[in-house]
C-alpha cells in the first residue's frame, strides 16, 4: 500500500468512525486529534515548531499551543498550518439521537 493510499485509508476509517459512533465524545477530543496529527506531520517532515510557524505565517507560540490541544486557537491559522502539509480542515455535522 502506498503512503498516499494509507493516508486515504486512515482518513476514511476516521470518517467512518465519526459517522458510526453514537457516544458523545469528550470535550476537546477533536482539538486533541488535530494536535496529534499536526505534531506527527511536523515531525515526519523534520520541521521544528519555529520552521512550521515561518512556513504557515503564524508564531512558534501558536504552533506550541496548537500541538498541545489548546481549544481557543484561531481556525484560520489552523488551516494555514494544515496547508503546509497539503491538508485541510473539514467538518461533518452528525444528528444526535
Amino acid at each position: 500500500m502506498t503512503k498516499m493510499n494509507k493516508n486515504i485509508t486512515e482518513q476514511l476509517f476516521f470518517l467512518d468512525f465519526c459517522l458510526k459512533t453514537t457516544k458523545i465524545l469528550p470535550k476537546g477530543y477533536f482539538m486533541e486529534t488535530i494536535a496529534e496529527e499536526i505534531r506527527r506531520l511536523r515531525k515526519e517532515n523534520h520541521l521544528t515548531q519555529a520552521t512550521l510557524a515561518l512556513y504557515s505565517n503564524t508564531s512558534t507560540k501558536f504552533i506550541n499551543q496548537l500541538e498541545n490541544g489548546k481549544t481557543t486557537v484561531e481556525l484560520d491559522k489552523v488551516e494555514r498550518v494544515l496547508a503546509v502539509f497539503n491538508r485541510r480542515l473539514t467538518t461533518a455535522l452528525i444528528e444526535r439521537d
